[in-house]
């Protein structure tokens, strides 16, 4: 573990050199580099996702409530409502049921981070929604 700790902290200390070095074998060495190219998303995804985790998770509250409303109650309310107002139709209610199902999309972080929220959070809450989605859809 202390090893891991080391190599965490000399990453970090020296994380500008790394990145132009990074960015530099990328460009000058474009095909010896290729093969790594199927990993990128996922590399991307993990990071992003490992970093607002856990300041989710020391307080999960938030995203539970969040994932609440936006899995349970949004579609749930959708239906009753398209049922009550469409009621001949199920293309209808099934389209606005499926509607209000779909994962959080990435335009809410966009407001959270022009009204100061907590990104951390609602990046989380967009990378869980994202990962739930074919079991809630």
């Amino acid at each position: 573990m202390d090893a891991w700790k080391r190599l965490g902290g000399f990453i970090g200390a020296n994380m500008p050199v790394i990145v132009v070095g990074c960015v530099a074998t990328g460009v000058l060495l474009p095909h010896e580099l290729a093969w790594l190219k199927p990993l990128v998303p996922a590399l991307f995804a993990f990071m992003t996702f490992q970093g607002s985790l856990g300041e989710a998770l020391r307080h999960p509250a938030p995203l539970l409530a969040i994932l609440g409303v936006s899995l349970v109650a949004m579609p749930a309310l959708a239906f009753l409502l398209s049922s009550a107002i469409f009621a001949g139709n199920t293309d209808i209610v099934t389209g606005i049921l499926i509607e209000y199902s779909v994962p959080i999309g990435i335009v809410s972080f966009m407001w959270v981070g022009m009204f100061s929220g907590n990104t951390a959070l609602a990046l989380t809450a967009i990378l869980v929604s994202t990962l739930v989605s074919p079991i809630t859809i």
